[in-house]
């Protein structure tokens, strides 16, 4: 069974008489993992840590721009959008509010705005997520084709058939042989 990096660090002995740098290599572990120590957050970022966290708790939609806005204007720091970029990273925080540009936006009120809902999912099998892609074929008739595929291999899995389709273009069963 393989050893963690901390556990193979932890063997690592200035008494030995082997040298830290054979031991590194014998555990497979780099000299600069070995010598490094973890620097602390700064007062100043601990500071901006606690003023985002209350001001987050109270506006959970405030995203980074709109953080560092409110930084620089009404508390008077002079910090840039990347400090705050990774100060929302180390904290585990994301605006509630949708992002930029999740879907264009349509004409007219009525047209909504799809998030993307896989954003944190981590495709691992097969046959978990599926997309279908509709493409228009014209064909004689006024007909059209359909192709349904798998995320996860990255193939087409099915097409419907000409003959599947209705009157109106709905598609009332499918053909799932991947031909």
């Amino acid at each position: 069974m393989k050893q963690s990096r901390r556990a193979r660090k932890a063997h690592i002995d200035k008494a030995n008489a082997l040298s830290v740098k054979k031991q590194c290599e014998v555990l497979q572990i780099s000299r600069s993992s070995h010598y490094y120590r973890k620097v602390p957050q700064s007062n100043l970022n601990l500071n901006l840590m606690r003023l985002i966290d209350e001001e987050f708790l109270n506006r959970p939609w405030k995203g980074v721009p709109r953080m560092t806005n409110w930084l620089q204007k009404d508390m008077g720091y002079a910090i840039n959008k990347k400090r705050v970029e990774r100060l929302y990273r180390v904290m585990g925080l994301s605006a509630s509010a949708p992002g930029p540009a999740t879907s264009k936006k349509g004409k007219g009120k009525k047209h909504k705005i799809f998030p993307y809902l896989l954003r944190n999912l981590k495709i691992t099998a097969p046959n978990q997520v599926w997309a279908i892609d509709i493409t228009y074929i014209p064909v004689q008739g006024g007909l059209s084709l359909s192709l349904r595929g798998n995320r996860s291999v990255q193939q087409v899995c099915g097409r419907l058939e000409p003959e599947q389709h209705d009157d109106f273009g709905m598609v009332p069963r499918y053909r799932g042989d991947g031909h």
